[in-house]
């Protein structure tokens, strides 16, 4: 794209090159900051029945804010810190996760004491640019970032904060063909993110189907009698899960949290439920290890052995590739005498806890609701054929979902770099017009 005819150095490592036209401000010199506030949570008469938006910085995303979820009354707002704030107005969260995100406000709300408020100045900033200009200074307020666990800055950093600041007819040219561009982007990025999303319901039909159906289309079948299974072949098994098997729950040494029952060097891996949340088909790692007596206390799983987590992210399998144990928060199946990737793939396909709840988080599972579940089961060549093809056409939708993914991680940058370019005169896109933006 076109740049700029002349640039100035100026020493800044945050815009090293500026147009020679444009200034540096610091927020300070052209507006001023409101920091919220969170009304009691104690008295009722803050919250029930509100009708003022309130908004927490979680809230504060990188982007337009969305609509508010919690509400304070009149009495809320005149009894408490919060302070009202006018739709267009740009909001920076100060403190824990979301310190440095950057919102732009469309509706007139309050927030709580972790938002920073810019308030409009009309004659000197256009509002849109300044959303636009400090998204890309992001890195330049968490260099002021200090504290704990909840580190953050403060008002006081925000309005020190320096940002490129051009004559404000380019700030509206700026801010116009931003605002173009991004949609453009934005919109490729939700049609993909809507093909994962088909991709995925793709991918689990194809599991229960297979599982449940089994791979030839022609099988005389018959009614199972359960909601989830439906009809099945003919000449498939059903039984409940303990047929096959003794569901057993894990167990913990305690008190869990004794350095004693830990050891660096430990032969078991301790495996927690986030262990598992992050993990795919398979366990490979854990954070942690046992020691002797802490795994001597515990249930010790072995490479390809299958088990389920009943707790926090509840409903989910694993088989794991490493020597580990698992607590009370995962049960798993002694004895099996089906294929272990074959039941993985029955719970993986979230149908058999059709009428137990939510899978992943509203589910009641424990060692006889599981091994109650009703389950159909082919012969044991079959459920490795089953197996086999599963993992075979998940392979082929997994490269295209790897690639849907790494295309909007594309288009991401792209957007940042985009932004980036445009507030600190990289390009010029002062003779950009509508018509031009969306041809």
């Amino acid at each position: 794209m076109k740049r700029y005819s002349e640039y100035r150095d100026n020493g800044i490592i945050w815009f090293p090159k500026l147009p020679v036209h444009w200034e540096i401000k610091k927020i300070k010199h052209f507006s001023k900051t409101l920091l919220g506030g969170t009304p009691s949570t104690a008295n009722i008469e803050y919250w029930k029945n509100g009708s003022i938006p309130w908004l927490p910085s979680g809230m504060i995303k990188n982007d337009i804010i969305g609509n508010p979820e919690k509400f304070i009354t009149e009495k809320g707002l005149k009894e408490s810190a919060t302070k009202l704030i006018k739709e267009n107005t740009v909001l920076v969260a100060i403190t824990g996760a979301t310190c440095a995100n950057i919102g732009y406000l469309k509706y007139q709300s309050t927030a709580n004491q972790s938002v920073v408020a810019i308030q409009e100045n009309k004659d000197i900033i256009n509002t849109k640019y300044l959303y636009y200009g400090l998204l890309s200074q992001r890195m330049q307020i968490l260099i002021y970032k200090s504290g704990g666990a909840q580190a953050g800055v403060n008002d006081n950093d925000i309005n020190n904060i320096k940002i490129p600041v051009p004559p404000k007819k380019e700030q509206t040219a700026i801010a116009s063909f931003l605002d173009h561009k991004t949609q453009q982007i934005d919109d490729l990025i939700a049609k993909k993110q809507r093909l994962i999303e088909l991709l995925k319901e793709e991918r689990t039909a194809m599991i229960n189907q297979a599982v449940t159906k089994g791979l030839d289309p022609n099988v005389p079948m018959k009614d199972s009698g359960i909601e989830w299974l439906g009809e099945i072949p003919k000449d498939w098994e059903i039984a409940k899960i303990r047929r096959y098997c003794q569901v057993k729950r894990g167990a913990s040494p305690r008190p869990i949290d004794d350095s004693k029952y830990f050891d660096d060097k430990g032969e078991f891996a301790w495996v927690r439920i986030a262990d598992v949340s992050a993990s795919e088909k398979y366990l490979f790692k854990t954070t942690q290890t046992l020691s002797e007596l802490g795994s001597s206390l515990s249930v010790k799983k072995y490479p390809d052995e299958l088990f389920l987590s009943i707790a926090g992210t509840v409903g989910k399998p694993i088989i794991t590739k490493i020597k580990c144990c698992i607590h009370d928060g995962f049960v798993y199946f002694d004895n099996l005498k089906l294929n272990h990737e074959f039941l993985y793939y029955i719970f993986y396909s979230g149908r058999p806890y059709l009428g137990l709840g939510k899978w992943g988080t509203q589910l009641n599972l424990n060692t006889d609701t599981v091994a109650d579940i009703y389950i159909s089961v082919p012969s044991k060549e079959e459920q490795e054929k089953i197996v086999t093809y599963i993992d075979q056409e998940l392979d082929k939708l997994d490269c295209i979902l790897n690639q849907y993914e790494e295309q909007i991680s594309i288009l991401n940058e792209y957007k940042t770099s985009l932004i980036n370019s445009a507030v600190t005169g990289k390009i010029d896109v002062r003779d950009y017009h509508i018509e031009n933006i969306t041809a």
